[in-house]
């Protein structure tokens, strides 16, 4: 019966993921039929910033000035109604035609097109182009094939290679040397061109996770699954610096890189925020909110260090000033959803809608240029029509440069939007350039909104006396202390916000600038594993910063910046010295410390009882690859593999044996080919980080007693951190063992979309997964014969998109998590609040929870399951919301509920649109299904509203008792328990 529900009532939802739209140096590609014939190229005289933007309903390439704001050329590249995408190198445009895959080139001479031609023989939907000075690369990212092409007459030059990589277009960049990069999503690894000769650094991200893309024109990497932003060496590849990136598993980022800076740029639209990640700091710079969070942002591009947000859900950009890190200007540029074009040419910010006429150059006031490429009315028509710069940009007015007329407001949410997240309505004081500064000195106050809304009016108390209204104020102190800053700000719909509080330190003028203390990560740094330098400063700000690090054979590095990273080669006492100066005042302060002796180098069978690091991939054969045998022990796989081919029941990559072994890393590396990946008897205080797992057991071999990934016995505060958990069975920990996961993935790795990992946490054992991704089917705490429940399991703040099974479990709690159909059913007690739960694409499943001992299911939303949720036990179900479910929002004691007859009250829950299937399949639908008996114990329904349910807003027999519950539109009321 459930499947034929189910497959009479799938829904198909459309989910749009923000995509990353690569806005690289170049344009857009595009495609020629091409001609040979003269065409007229008007009288306009080009400035620089020309723009090649694509014109599909024309099958044109339009070359726009950016000084003028006028169209300098118009050329036929393709058949009217192509799709064409638009690439740029100096004057010179190439159009890539995305149904047959031609190329032509146009000369930036002379605005003549050349023979279209198609080096690859392929369709041009999967086809990029990237033009160099010397190559046009042509990528085949669906065949992973690349050929590179003379630039000017687009012959091929060789046969085309194989990259054996699927690469997508935000994982492919040309750098400024001409090196082409591609970053395999399947595998992860790093594919670079310099010239003829192709180098690789295998595992370089996380498949699928990583992003790349150029900051400073060296490639940068980004992961969304270590959280870590990696700048590489242009020439070997490998990381030269880092920094941690605040992601969260549900965020939807679009990536770019800043043509002049070391920094990435990463719009998060689920957020709403903008981040910037510079390199040589520590974790990128706090967020810039960028509306409410939920729309289409494509990939920021930088000039004249502001950066320049679109957001192709709404037709907006926002432009941010990356010196005071604030938003500047909201400007709509279409009024309609558009996947428009952003880029930047020679400092000029063109903008281009290529399905359509309008574009126009943008000026980082927010002012607006509007061009016609070509006449609407007429498209036919090959003469220019310039408009006006308050001409109607997709049916809005752009204003003159100058003018105070503004767009109209964007679109808002049509009928039958759901509603939008909830979002903090709470303020935060941002100060700058510091919260402490010398008397006199002057220091800038904003308020923002974390929660992305606008903000009219803003009161400021300073804790001298003194007040000053506006939503970014200045303010000098005339006297030493410290100062609690007061701000009460008031939202753009009127309602006030609460005060916020911020303290600022004052010292007397004059004072010079103090080095409180030199820090340096790790404080017990080794040679050839990176040290950071940084330091704590009190006094002026400084204008200065000059580091010196000698050793016994001189100085070994310098930097001017406030944080810097070194690699030692050797160890030995170093000094680091750091200078700082304000004006004519300086101050000087110096570090002594030791670099310790490079770790010792790894080889199979080795037994570690010191510090050790992998120098290349290890394939052990069978048996144990390493063993870990005393406390304090780090092992470095150094972005390496550690292979141990399973064909004996001892076969494990690496064993961590007490008793009494503590403290103890493992961290940066493969395991693969392993019965167990990493097992762990008698430890306590083990932590793995940035480790992927490839077990034995992904063939379908393992079971909890044979193989995982990650075993566990007796295993006591056990930590894994931005690890990829890749085998059947993800981990198992029994015999009182504890363990956190965070910011992980756990999946099958062969078939990812097919939720057969497993895991296990039994014998009064604990389990924790947050911030992590996880598709596996089930997370048990019983095995094999056992009866006795006594592990716990905790999820919070993941994705489970595939939904996830538990049984067998003492206790369970799961919080804020996006999940698919689950079935929890504790034997103690269960909470589970604050999660979203929808089937994704497994139509027709439902949610099922309950436990023997006791339940809380509070604050969730339920929606599109078949039921929605169906629960048994004893419990409270309250200040949940239940909507668009086909037959029932929330069903007790019916064939899908398993009611075991407990007491349970439902209070305060809302039920709308439920119960839309067919009423064939089912004469008892509707918000609330109850089907208990008079000697069942009692169940009550109170408080809950129920709207616009086909069927029952409440439809109850048996032992059920209520009141306060109120129906509106529902087809049939109520029945059982009266409504209102």
């Amino acid at each position: 019966m459930l499947t034929r529900i189910a497959h009479a009532f799938r829904t198909k939802r459309m989910r749009t993921f923000a995509g990353t739209a690569a806005v690289l140096v170049f344009l857009a590609g595009v495609v020629v039929l091409g001609s040979d014939r003269a065409h007229q190229t008007p009288l306009v005289r080009l400035h620089g910033g020309a723009a090649w933007l694509a014109s599909n309903k024309v099958g044109q390439l339009t070359l726009l000035d950016g000084s003028s704001a006028e169209v300098a050329a118009r050329v036929p590249v393709a058949a009217p109604g192509s799709p064409i995408r638009a690439t740029q190198l100096g004057s010179t445009g190439y159009a890539l035609n995305r149904w047959d895959g031609s190329i032509v080139r146009v000369d930036g001479a002379t605005q003549q097109p050349g023979r279209p031609t198609n080096p690859l023989a392929a369709s041009g939907d999967q086809l990029t182009t990237f033009p160099t000075a010397h190559t046009l690369y042509v990528l085949d990212s669906n065949r992973g094939l690349l050929v590179p092409v003379d630039p000017v007459d687009l012959t091929p030059r060789g046969t085309p290679q194989s990259l054996a990589a699927q690469v997508t277009s935000d994982s492919s960049a040309v750098d400024d040397d001409g090196r082409l990069w591609v970053l395999d999503q399947r595998s992860g690894d790093l594919v670079w061109f310099a010239g003829d000769v192709r180098h690789a650094r295998p595992h370089a991200g996380t498949p699928e996770r990583t992003r790349l893309n150029l900051a400073a024109g060296r490639p940068a990497l980004l992961d969304l699954t270590r959280r870590v932003a990696e700048l590489l060496d242009p020439e070997t590849g490998e990381v030269v610096e880092s920094v941690q990136a605040d992601l969260r598993p549900l965020d939807k980022v679009a990536v770019s890189g800043s043509p002049q800076q070391r920094r990435l740029l990463v719009s998060v639209a689920s957020r709403g925020l903008l981040m910037v990640c510079t390199f040589g700091a520590e974790s990128c710079a706090a967020p810039i909110p960028l509306g409410s969070g939920g729309g289409d942002f494509g990939a920021a591009i930088e000039t004249n260090n502001h950066a320049i947000v679109p957001d192709y859900a709404t037709g907006r950009v926002w432009i941010v000033n990356l010196t005071t890190m604030q938003v500047v200007v909201e400007r709509q540029l279409f009024t309609s959803p558009i996947k428009f074009e952003l880029l930047s040419r020679d400092g000029v910010i063109f903008y281009n809608n290529p399905d359509g006429d309008q574009a126009g150059v943008l000026y980082l006031d927010g002012r607006v240029r509007a061009v016609s490429k070509y006449n609407p009315d007429d498209p036919g028509n090959v003469h220019p029509t310039n408009a006006t710069d308050s001409r109607a940009t997709g049916g809005q007015t752009v204003p003159t440069p100058g003018s105070s007329a503004s767009a109209p407001p964007a679109a808002g949410p049509g009928p039958g939007t759901p509603d939008p997240p909830v979002r903090p309505m709470t303020t935060a004081i941002v100060i700058k350039p510091r919260d402490r500064g010398l008397v006199g000195e002057e220091l800038e106050l904003s308020v923002v909104s974390p929660g992305g809304y606008g903000i009219s009016a803003a009161r400021w108390t300073f804790g001298d006396g003194s007040e000053a209204s506006g939503t970014t104020v200045r303010h000098r102190w005339d006297r030493p202390g410290e100062f609690p800053v007061n701000v009460a700000a008031t939202f753009e719909t009127g309602q006030p916000a609460p005060v916020s509080t911020a303290t600022v330190v004052i010292e007397p003028a004059g004072t010079p600038p103090l080095i409180n203390k030199i820090n340096i990560r790790p404080e017990a740094p080794q040679a050839g594993v990176p040290a950071w330098f940084s330091a704590e400063l009190g006094g002026a700000r400084p204008e200065t910063w000059e580091w010196r690090v000698t050793g016994e054979r001189g100085s070994v590095a310098t930097s001017n910046r406030p944080e810097f990273q070194h690699t030692f080669t050797d160890p030995g006492t170093y000094t680091a010295t750091l200078t700082v100066r304000a004006g004519p005042a300086s101050v000087q302060q110096t570090l002594r410390f030791v670099v310790a002796p490079a770790p010792a180098v790894v080889r199979c069978g080795d037994v570690l009882t010191t510090d050790a690091r992998l120098t290349t991939d290890l394939d052990c054969g069978d048996d144990v690859g390493v063993t870990i045998a005393a406390s304090n022990v780090v092992l470095d796989l150094g972005g390496h593999t550690l292979k141990t081919p399973a064909t004996t029941r001892k076969d494990t990559a690496i064993e961590i044996k007490g008793p009494g072994v503590t403290n103890v890393t493992i961290r940066n590396g493969r395991l693969t080919e392993f019965l167990n990946g990493i097992s762990l008897t008698d430890v306590t205080g083990v932590t793995i980080t940035n480790v992927t797992t490839l077990s034995s057991s992904s063939t379908g071999q393992g079971t909890p007693d044979r193989g995982a990934d990650i075993r566990g016995s007796h295993a006591r505060d056990i930590r894994l951190e931005n690890t990829n958990l890749t085998g059947t069975w993800a981990f198992v920990f029994d015999n009182e063992s504890t363990a956190r996961i965070s910011k992980s993935t756990l999946e099958y790795h062969s078939h990812p979309a097919t939720p057969i990992s497993r895991a296990y946490c039994g014998k009064s054992s604990a389990c924790t997964v947050v911030d992590s991704t996880l598709r596996m089917s089930d997370m048990s705490c019983l095995a094999g014969t056992e009866t006795v429940e006594t592990g716990s399991l905790t999820i919070d703040n993941s994705v489970l998109p595939a939904g996830i099974n538990s049984y067998g479990c003492r206790t369970a709690t799961v919080r804020d998590n996006r999940i698919g159909p689950v079935r929890f059913n504790p034997s103690g007690s269960l909470v589970f609040t604050g999660n979203t739960v929808d089937p994704g694409p497994l139509t027709g499943q439902m949610a099922s929870l309950g436990s023997d001992g006791s339940f809380v299911i509070s604050g969730n939303t339920f929606s599109e399951m078949t039921p929605g949720l169906a629960v048994g036990g004893h419990g409270v179900v309250s200040g949940n919301r239940f909507f668009d479910n086909p037959t029932i929002g929330l069903s007790i004691g019916s064939s899908f509920s398993g009611y075991s007859g407990g007491t349970i009250e439902i209070t305060g829950n809302i039920f709308e649109r439920n119960g839309n299937a067919p009423p064939t399949w089912q004469v008892e639908r509707g918000g609330i299904v109850i089907n208990s008996r008079d000697e069942d114990p009692q169940i009550t329904v109170s408080n809950n509203q129920t709207r616009d349910n086909k069927g029952y807003g409440i439809y109850a027999t048996g032992n059920v008792v209520g009141s306060g519950n109120i129906s509106t539109n529902d087809q049939l009321n109520c029945f059982g328990v009266p409504c209102n």
